[in-house]
């Protein structure tokens, strides 16, 4: 039987290690059961059953004295599989989002200078989440595949419209009223988003977690707490830099029990 040390690969390793590795991770889900989380659980209607705080547990690594850029899609879906698999994804130096990136659990490395993909490949989103039993819904609309993933996120550059701004913030709004988590990707300018895992949304404010803080986005810090980056965004500035790029994913369990 799997235990969480034994969970812990040791760098560097090879290409077969990292293999193993991933394959031993994938196939923890079956002795692991899920986090089922019931929408009254959470003391706050529209908000997740979770302390954000304690919560908020991964930082961004630095390299050089830097913040490593470039990395905000895949620091919001460890967040997604730590809210369902807290038993696997809870200590950020072992299993935090870098180490989930080097085990290439959703795809190969994107070098870090690359704005394209929030250091994430795409091409095995939906097949690791599925290996997880949790479903993804993007816009609204239920994936089926990997590819069904990357054309989403592509065609955004070829649509002239996208999501219109109440859509996403409904969305969103469903999706914490049912106790599921959502990341909304947020339009930096025309060309660039950032990716937010979204634990709560009031009449006024979006409340989101990040592992540092973007200079180019107008949210903030509540926590209080070196190091815990539990954010809130106004809604009226989040709609006023709104754009094609925007986008709403939704994470809801496919195979556990009362799901």
């Amino acid at each position: 039987m799997e235990t969480e040390n034994s969970l812990t690969p040791k760098r560097p390793f090879s290409s077969h290690h990292r293999r193993h590795w991933r394959n031993t991770l994938l196939r923890s889900y079956s002795k692991t059961p899920p986090a089922v989380r019931a929408p009254e659980m959470s003391p706050i209607p529209g908000f997740l059953p979770i302390d954000p705080i304690d919560f908020a547990s991964a930082v961004r690594e630095t390299r050089g004295g830097q913040v490593v850029k470039n990395r905000c899609l895949r620091d919001a879906l460890w967040y997604v599989l730590r809210y369902y698999y807290p038993k696997l994804f809870k200590r950020t130096d072992d299993n935090g989002p870098r180490m989930m990136e080097e085990l290439r659990l959703f795809g190969f490395q994107i070098p870090d200078w690359s704005p394209v993909g929030g250091g994430t490949e795409w091409s095995r989103i939906h097949t690791t989440l599925s290996a997880f039993g949790i479903g993804l819904v993007i816009n609204g609309e239920a994936t089926e595949s990997n590819g069904a993933v990357v054309w989403r996120i592509v065609k955004r550059f070829i649509d002239p419209f996208g999501i219109s701004f109440e859509k996403a913030v409904n969305l969103a709004k469903s999706a914490l009223y049912r106790a599921e988590p959502c990341v909304m990707f947020v339009p930096i300018n025309r060309f660039i988003d950032h990716a937010l895992f979204i634990h709560g949304i009031d009449a006024g404010n979006l409340y989101c977690l990040d592992t540092h803080q973007v200079n180019e986005l107008t949210y903030w810090n509540t926590s209080g707490v070196p190091n815990r980056f539990t954010m809130q965004f106004s809604l009226k500035e989040l709609e006023a830099r709104w754009n094609r790029l925007g986008m709403v994913w939704s994470f809801h369990l496919e195979n556990a029990p009362n799901a």
